[in-house]
């Protein structure tokens, strides 16, 4: 069974919106997993990549505000 990115992807984000940021960093790393043949040259043009990591540095940076 393939991965639905699309789907995933919009899971990860609504996650991130509602502030649980480890069960998106958990999506993002189902859409990494899938793109794990990539070579690192193409991580600018991987979604999952980008997000992952973005999802990760909020996880460990203190709340805005």
């Amino acid at each position: 069974m393939s991965l639905n990115k699309t789907k995933v992807l919009r899971t990860a984000e609504k996650y991130v919106l509602q502030g649980k940021i480890p069960a998106a960093i958990d999506e993002y790393r189902k859409v990494v997993d899938a793109d794990a043949g990539v070579g690192a040259d193409q991580l600018d043009r991987l979604p999952g990549a980008r997000a992952l990591a973005s999802a990760a540095l909020r996880r460990r940076s203190p709340p805005a505000g």
